[in-house]
């Protein structure tokens, strides 16, 4: 199912699932996730503010996609792809175990990243950088 230009505020209301849904111009914002499975498309929108515990983001898509200070923990991004994704004071650290967020096969389109920590600069070159296409 497609969903255009909602808000969302703390969690998904009930009927919206973060699983094989398309969202288009959303915006999520004080999301709280801990195990959240996320295998959705996401087309020009935002995340701001938002902290996932032991997230599975597996196989999901982002274009167009704003990151602003949110906290991965021990997230898994399995087979994910990000095309001109923007990532601006995140943190991608590690979960009560010690263990760090895995990208493990995704791939990565001309993203940029400011003031983000625990992201490779291989993967996602600094805002100031060249502009040149990442890929890991």
């Amino acid at each position: 199912m497609q969903i255009d230009n909602e808000v969302f505020e703390n969690c998904l209301p009930k009927g919206v699932s973060w699983d094989e849904q398309a969202f288009v111009f959303c915006e999520f914002r004080n999301i709280v996730g801990e195990g959240t499975h996320i295998s959705s498309i996401f087309v020009d929108c935002g995340f701001d503010q938002c902290d996932m515990y032991w997230g599975m983001f597996n196989i999901a898509t982002f274009v167009g996609v704003s990151f602003r200070h949110c906290v991965f923990r021990g997230c898994l991004f399995p087979d994910c792809r990000f095309v001109e994704c923007r990532f601006e004071a995140c943190l991608f650290t590690v979960d009560s175990f010690g263990a760090g967020c895995d990208f493990r096969d995704s791939r990565w389109y001309g993203c940029t990243q400011d003031g983000t920590h625990g992201l490779s600069t291989a993967l996602v070159p600094f805002a100031s950088g060249d502009g040149k296409r990442a890929r890991g």
